[in-house]
């Protein structure tokens, strides 16, 4: 992830850190949730507290895909690993234009956890494409 283009990042391990979401997003101003297809679930009860707050919602991983009714809850969706398509989401929420969906790769199982973790991300802009 291109964490260059944000001031501060937040990680939260909900397997470590069992606070209520609601402690840690106050100035978040993107929210990022990640998880597999056995997560489901849990995506979609941190999903629906989180919007709750208004924040934007990016929720990615295996357990998404166009059918997934974290579909209805998040502002944006993020399938499988999220290496190729980071940019142009960045890109499309500096400018207001990011697309509800986006489709990554596959990565090899070393790459994957079995944790859920929250990205808040609090002051995105100034957003600059590097190249």
């Amino acid at each position: 992830m291109n964490i260059e283009y944000y001031e501060q990042l937040c990680l939260i391990d909900k397997n470590i850190d069992p606070r209520p979401i609601s402690e840690f997003i106050a100035d978040a101003d993107h929210i990022y949730i990640g998880g597999m297809m056995a997560q489901e679930q849990s995506l979609i009860k941190l999903g629906l507290e989180v919007k709750k707050f208004n924040k934007l919602l990016i929720v990615g991983g295996t357990a998404i895909s166009p059918q997934s009714p974290l579909m209805q809850i998040t502002d944006h969706l993020l399938e499988n690993e999220a290496e190729g398509v980071i940019d142009e989401l960045l890109e499309g929420l500096s400018k207001a234009k990011a697309k509800k969906y986006y489709k990554g790769g596959f990565n090899s199982p070393e790459f994957f956890s079995s944790q859920i973790m929250l990205l808040l991300i609090s002051s995105v802009f100034p957003y600059q494409l590097r190249r």
